[in-house]
């Protein structure tokens, strides 16, 4: 079994890879596959999200931690935020086999069910969804090609995040450097307005003296990075 695959755990799997795409290290083409396929098969099991990839119950006893470092302690966003970034590793894997290809097809049709179930019990925008968490996650989710209408999302979503600023640098009810982890990944004149906003905070955390744990080590290079899209 490739060392990218924890058998045990769907969270760490998609938090290894996800490290490795924010580092930009090489991933060879047979492990893309065997991950992809391993990744593919958890899809629409008992405890999927929206008929997504399936957190295994070591991921539904534990804490999930984002790639961040942010905690999610309901078992609902633990579902939906692995799930999607499942979603995501999927995509940026680029695969080839058709068995990874259906599955995350089958994924992605789960995912906008619960964004049209989302539209019609909740007054709707295209760019939110559940809440200051989750959302941040679709927005991650788009930036890999997923779903659609990824602009417009976009444009809506940053209209509600503007909304939510409390004049300290910060956002009331979003996870902030999970939020500045799908900024980044927008090329939208919206998101480096956003950005310019928390620049305060941004240079705060870049400045700061890391700590040697991977979250921390992420935020500052995430702080970096948002600090050079201003």
């Amino acid at each position: 079994m490739s060392t990218l695959i924890n058998k045990n755990s769907l969270a760490e799997t998609v938090d290894i890879l996800n490290a490795m795409f924010f580092e930009g290290t090489e991933i060879s083409e047979p492990e893309r596959e065997q991950v992809g396929i391993w990744i593919a098969a958890r899809q629409g099991l008992k405890g999927a999200y929206a008929n997504m990839f399936a957190p295994t119950g070591e991921d539904y006893q534990t804490p999930l931690r984002l790639f961040t470092g942010e905690k999610v302690t309901t078992g609902a966003g633990t579902g939906h935020i692995i799930g999607e970034e499942a979603c995501r590793v999927m995509l940026k894997l680029n695969l080839k086999n058709p068995e990874s290809l259906a599955a995350l097809a089958r994924a992605t049709a789960g995912m906008m069910d619960a964004i049209v179930k989302e539209r019609d019990f909740n007054k709707y925008n295209p760019g939110w969804f559940c809440c200051g968490t989750c959302t941040p996650t679709l927005w991650r989710h788009l930036s890999a090609g997923g779903l659609d209408n990824t602009e417009a999302r976009y444009t809506a979503g940053l209209k509600a995040l503007k909304s939510m600023r409390d004049g300290n640098g910060k956002w009331r009810r979003f996870k902030f450097h999970w939020t500045i982890s799908a900024l980044i990944e927008m090329d939208l004149p919206e998101a480096a307005e956003e950005l310019r906003y928390v620049s305060k905070t941004l240079e705060r955390i870049a400045k700061r003296k890391s700590k040697p744990d991977k979250f921390s080590l992420r935020r500052k290079r995430i702080a970096e990075l948002a600090l050079e899209r201003i």
